[in-house]
């Protein structure tokens, strides 16, 4: 294991590129659109005093980590190499952010941490596989990531100022996507051990995970609320991908999105109030934040195993 780098971009900081930014739209379920770019933006994270947004773009012609406001208008570019960046995660003290990187311009993805600013940044994993998905502690000491020096997707974590990584999960099965929970505790995951893909969670030192969902489909990507009692995931029950919420310790889950294609990445901003996401529902993906009520659960659903099974049938 070689030690940690630090690099420079070759622009040394970050610049603000006027790309066009048009009034914000909002859909039928109530989410409002909050970049309109016609290319890709994907995998949005929220800044810690949730003013922020940090997601990845292809606006400045590949794949980088760009940073605008929560609201919508005017986006930074904070990294550039050439063969793209992907799922920035937002440090929980607001002044760095994690990504998953090809810093050498070839070969695998490594996990990085740059200033919000831009500028230098520091290169944390150095294996012969793909590293993917980071994800800071609640205390931004540590990150977790899905790397695949086993053969197939586990989960690791490494300290955020470098060091050498811990592997958590064995199984054959590929376990990818993991988010800590907001007391540091556990980890939520996504995996096929199961047979199909699922949420999963398990104590963030390591040990026997549990299954929480098994519905007909795929479910993925899940992100704790701030207060930690529930979860927000994706999953395409009903035939098509939403988000959906259910309690961390398992339970009835409840639809919050009605997306007409497809969406993916749902992040819980920290005040618990709304869900960041990218969608395809205007023909390209984009940002899109919709409101969710303090309880968990919509205004109007109801919740009740027999709506939730009305759904996959």
């Amino acid at each position: 294991m070689r030690a940690s780098t630090l690099m420079t971009l070759f622009f040394g900081l970050a610049a603000t590129v006027p790309i066009a930014w048009h009034a914000q739209v909002s859909a039928d379920d109530g989410a409002v659109q909050i970049t309109t770019f016609a290319g890709i933006d994907y995998a949005p994270d929220w800044s810690p005093d949730g003013t922020q947004i940090c997601f990845q773009s292809d606006r400045g012609g590949g794949q980088d980590i760009w940073i605008m406001p929560s609201t919508g208008g005017p986006a930074t570019q904070i990294t550039d190499f050439p063969l793209g960046d992907g799922h920035p995660c937002w440090s929980p003290d607001g002044t760095h952010i994690a990504w998953h990187s090809h810093p050498g311009g070839e070969g695998n993805a490594d996990i990085c941490v740059i200033p919000v600013t831009g500028g230098t940044y520091l290169q944390l994993t150095f294996g012969l596989e793909d590293d993917y998905q980071p994800d800071y502690s609640p205390d931004g000491s540590m990150i977790a990531y899905d790397g695949r020096e086993s053969g197939n997707p586990d989960i690791y974590v490494i300290p955020a100022t470098g060091g050498t990584p811990v592997q958590l999960t064995t199984d054959p099965a590929n376990d990818w996507s993991a988010e800590w929970s907001p007391d540091g505790t556990q980890l939520v995951f996504t995996s096929f051990r199961s047979g199909s893909r699922d949420i999963w969670v398990m104590p963030s030192s390591g040990g026997m995970p549990t299954q929480l969902t098994a519905y007909p489909g795929d479910e993925g990507q899940g992100t704790w609320s701030p207060c930690g009692n529930y979860i927000a995931f994706r999953a395409d029950m009903g035939g098509k991908n939403n988000v959906w919420i259910m309690p961390a310790k398992g339970g009835a889950p409840v639809q919050i999105t009605d997306e007409p294609q497809y969406l993916t990445t749902p992040k819980w901003s920290p005040d618990g109030t709304k869900i960041a996401f990218a969608s395809l529902r205007t023909g390209n993906y984009d940002i899109w934040v919709i409101d969710v009520p303090s309880a968990g659960v919509p205004p109007g659903h109801s919740v009740s195993w027999s709506s939730v099974k009305a759904a996959f049938e």
